[in-house]
């Protein structure tokens, strides 16, 4: 059995741009080795080999048969880089025996359970390329994922370095995106298959708990946070493609503020050069889905009946706009750029090198420390503060919540754990009045800016009249639940 370490570029493709794409000159001027393959997948009925982080399966090309089993990666946007384990086999059943086989570590009933769950058929087409000195595999595939009686279709562009810098793979990317639009995939052909098994492609995806250890290097840590961040904002990306989902908007930009987050947490280690052209790259597209998602709260809270029709309407003109921005060029550009910059960025060799010695809960708990200074002192003499202010901790409140979110496992024990949960209570009950009252004003706002009639936005000032000194007053309490609960990182 032979052990690799697989680290591919993968990205999702419309099946109307193949012809465009097979025609790039990194295709054309190349052979093709093409052939027809269906990949079944293996597990038990409740998916302990998910459970346990690995995928198993068995390729049938032709006659031949060959046995993969996959540490998945959990957070990877785009990039997959995993263990793997392959070997030519006899036959449709897994081969559960061998030396180094992961499937060893699971307990042997387990194994006996195994059944096949799900298949993926695929046609697909490998050239080899030359970029830049470097040898990258290049895969087309297409075909659907049949689970039962559901199935999806897939079309998906892989490039794997085979041989020469990284920078390459994405050098080549970059070029065949300028022939057809390719958009980074956030899901392994396994993840997607249980997806459909699950009934839950298309849902809305949100954060997830993140796979850190307190022993990891700040910026190891970091790639699982921005992988993650990236990944669920392709999920919910690629909903809004195809609808007006307000949750799946909403989800997308919560990745977006978890991204930014996470560049401001680890600022220091990685402002290099391209560190300012990503957070003007991420803040361009947050603000090209603001209008929309501004236009469903407003629609959710505005009590005058009269004025939903003309809402809805700016609504759906606010949903095309962003749809605009989620399918442009800039936009891929800015992920492609987020990935390889993640990966291979100078932060890596310049930044990094004076925190490699560095703890990841060491660097967590320093950050805890700073941002939660940050919100006593914003909020210090709260009777003074105008509606500015309150916005001004509204942000740094956001930005401990996101880091109390990522580094909170990071700190084992049922004491911590107890603290953590009650942390983050305070710091959910300080956003929501705080983001209450942030709402109304920009509602109001919203109303005039929109044009709508006067008396519209009288009668929303009326209503915020009568509820913003409770608003006040809830927000006033939640600062200083925050400020008296226990920390859980020391």
């Amino acid at each position: 059995m032979s052990v690799t370490r697989e680290v591919e570029l993968k990205f999702e493709l419309d099946t109307d741009d193949i012809d465009r794409l097979v025609a790039a000159p990194a295709f054309a001027t190349v052979a093709a080795l093409g052939h027809a393959q269906t990949s079944t997948y293996f597990d038990t009925s409740d998916q302990a080999l998910r459970k346990a982080g690995l995928s198993l399966r068995i390729r049938a090309i032709g006659k031949r048969r060959i046995q993969t089993v996959k540490a998945e990666s959990a957070s990877a946007a785009g990039l997959f880089a995993r263990r793997e384990w392959e070997m030519p086999i006899d036959g449709d059943r897994p081969v559960l025996g061998g030396a180094g086989n992961p499937l060893e570590t699971l307990p042997a009933h387990e194994l006996q359970r195994l059944e096949p769950i799900f298949q993926i058929v695929v046609t697909r087409q490998t050239r080899n390329i030359e970029q830049d000195g470097a040898k990258i595999e290049l895969v087309l595939d297409q075909g659907e994922i049949i689970a039962g009686c559901r199935t999806s279709p897939i079309c998906e562009v892989e490039l794997e370095l085979q041989e020469g810098s990284p920078a390459a793979v994405f050098a080549l990317a970059r070029a065949l995106d300028a022939v057809a639009p390719l958009q980074l995939s956030a899901l392994s052909k396994a993840q997607l298959g249980y997806r459909l098994l699950d009934e839950s492609a298309g849902q809305p995806v949100g954060s997830t708990v993140l796979p850190l250890t307190g022993n990891m290097t700040p910026s190891d840590g970091f790639e699982v946070i921005a992988h993650a961040c990236i990944r669920q904002f392709r999920f919910n990306q690629s909903i809004l493609a195809r609808m007006d989902s307000p949750e799946a908007l909403h989800q997308a930009r919560v990745a977006l503020r978890r991204l930014r987050s996470a560049l401001s947490i680890f600022e220091e280690m990685l402002a290099d050069d391209r560190f300012d052209y990503l957070l003007t790259g991420l803040r361009w597209i947050a603000r090209e889905l603001d209008m929309a998602r501004n236009l469903d709260v407003l629609l959710e809270r505005l009590p005058d009946a009269t004025m939903q029709e003309p809402l809805r309407l700016a609504r759906e003109q606010a949903y095309a706009a962003a749809k605009v921005a989620l399918v442009s060029p800039r936009l891929r550009t800015l992920m492609l750029a987020l990935v390889e910059w993640i990966t291979i960025g100078n932060w890596r060799t310049t930044f990094a090198a004076g925190m490699v010695d560095q703890r990841l809960d060491s660097f967590a708990a320093a950050a805890l420390d700073r941002y939660r200074r940050r919100v006593k002192r914003r909020g210090r003499h709260w009777g003074r503060l105008d509606d500015e202010a309150r916005h001004k901790l509204r942000l740094q409140a956001k930005k401990l919540r996101y880091a109390a979110d990522f580094f909170g496992l990071l700190f084992p024990g049922k004491k911590a754990l107890r603290r953590h949960k009650g942390f983050l209570q305070a710091l959910r009950a300080l956003q929501t009045s705080l983001g209450d009252l942030n709402d109304r004003i920009t509602g109001a706002a919203l109303l005039t800016e929109l044009g709508l009639p006067d008396g519209s936005v009288s009668t929303m000032a009326g209503q915020q009249a009568e509820e913003r000194e409770a608003m006040l007053e809830d927000a006033s309490e939640a600062f200083d639940l925050l400020v008296d609960a226990r920390i859980f990182w020391r």
